[in-house]
């Protein structure tokens, strides 16, 4: 699940990369994929800040990120 999230993350990456300029302030394409970078970079961040194996996990709040992260992704 970390690699599909990397993956979609990185493909944002460069599609940000690749926006023809100028990129006027009201484009909502652009918009968009900004705020789907910022979506995978925090749901990355949550997955990386639990350590693996560790007894503490809130598994209740793990599941309901993982289907959130499903969700984020869309169809694959």
């Amino acid at each position: 699940m970390l690699r599909r999230l990397e993956d979609a993350k990185l493909s944002v990456d460069r599609e940000i990369g690749s926006y023809p300029s100028p990129i006027p302030a009201c484009d909502a394409q652009f918009n968009y994929l900004l705020e789907q970078r910022a979506n995978f970079s925090h749901r990355l961040d949550c997955f990386r800040a639990v350590p693996e194996g560790s007894a503490k996990r809130d598994y209740v709040a793990l599941i309901d990120a993982f289907l959130r992260t499903i969700d984020a992704l869309g169809d694959p």
